[in-house]
């Protein structure tokens, strides 16, 4: 039951993430008006805005005017659910689930506002960091416990996350001419750093680079979409911050596994 109350409580979370979703690139406030409609702008009630099992109920479509409901938003209730359940089983009930979901959170709202808008908000990226940094001290100072990151990793995670996107960045301006990567993208990879630490960001890095690799080969031989076609590369370092915020020991020992095997 507990867990059961810990998904319904996650998917209520990830209903209000929504919200963040869609107002905080349109700088709107995320309290109010109450939920509406985009299309129509009515006000949603309560009985249909329960999470995922309203958008079944309404068959997708709005209860006032029929406009169709974006598939996103019964996934970002998922999400949230199942997030919260794999933070409370990494971290048990304790500071570190609130700090680390709070964090999975804001990587969720990253991916979709940058796979719709190919923008990420400074609201976001900065006061995340600060609130990484800030978590680093208070694990520093003993205040709090079971944070993996202190004050000089979560520093070095900010400078070497920031510095290593800013010089890919120019060194493609300078080969292609064309900019391959914005400022979001650049503090984005700094608040990973500074809740991850400098190893785990550089990770993150990493594998974001080779998914969003494996897109862009994808779209130029089956789409035949142009090489210079632009790849929201936040929607992919996002996702990546979450995979490396649990499973990074793993995945450090099927890299080290593979470079073994090859070595052989």
């Amino acid at each position: 039951m507990e867990l059961v109350a810990l998904f319904v409580a996650g998917l209520a979370i990830g209903s209000f993430l929504n919200v963040c979703i869609y107002r905080v690139p349109r700088r709107m406030s995320v309290l109010s008006p109450s939920s509406h409609c985009p299309a129509c702008k009515t006000s949603i009630p309560a009985r249909q805005n329960i999470p995922v099992l309203s958008f079944l109920l309404l068959k997708r479509k709005c209860g006032h005017c029929g406009a169709v409901i974006h598939w996103r938003y019964p996934l970002v209730e998922l999400l949230g659910g199942a997030l919260l359940l794999l933070s409370y089983l990494e971290f048990g009930f304790s500071f570190a689930l609130f700090f680390y979901y709070a964090f999975v959170c804001a990587l969720v709202v990253v991916t979709f506002i940058d796979q719709e808008l190919r923008v990420i908000p400074d609201r976001i990226n900065l006061s995340f960091m600060l609130i990484g940094l800030g978590g680093s001290v208070l694990s520093q100072l003993r205040v709090v416990s079971g944070l993996g990151v202190e004050v000089i990793p979560s520093v070095l995670g900010i400078v070497i996350g920031g510095g290593s996107l800013t010089l890919v960045a120019y060194l493609y301006l300078k080969v292609s001419g064309v900019e391959g990567m914005g400022g979001g993208d650049v503090k984005l990879a700094a608040m990973i750093g500074a809740f991850l630490g400098w190893k785990a960001v550089l990770l993150v890095i990493f594998i974001a680079a080779l998914g969003g690799s494996i897109l862009g080969l994808a779209l130029v031989l089956i789409f035949r979409m142009s090489r210079r076609t632009p790849i929201p590369f936040g929607s992919f370092m996002a996702p990546a911050g979450i995979v490396v915020l649990f499973y990074q020991d793993s995945l450090l020992e099927l890299f080290s596994a593979l470079s073994s095997a090859r070595a052989g």
